[in-house]
């Protein structure tokens, strides 16, 4: 093989790993920022309940 088609497949590997780690980032990120959004909801409604001071 010549030295351009193995250049040309490494720079497709890599772009293609950064791609594929790339989307991977992205969703944990989105689920990470579910799960807080939802962690934050339940503690404003548990605030809301009971409000600090308050007494029991």
């Amino acid at each position: 093989m010549s030295s351009g088609v193995i250049i040309l497949l490494e720079i497709s590997l890599v772009l293609g790993l950064a791609l594929v780690f790339g989307v991977r980032e992205i969703i944990n990120l989105r689920r990470f920022d579910r799960e807080r959004a939802a962690r934050n909801r339940a503690e404003d409604e548990a605030r809301k309940v009971s409000p600090p001071g308050a007494a029991s």
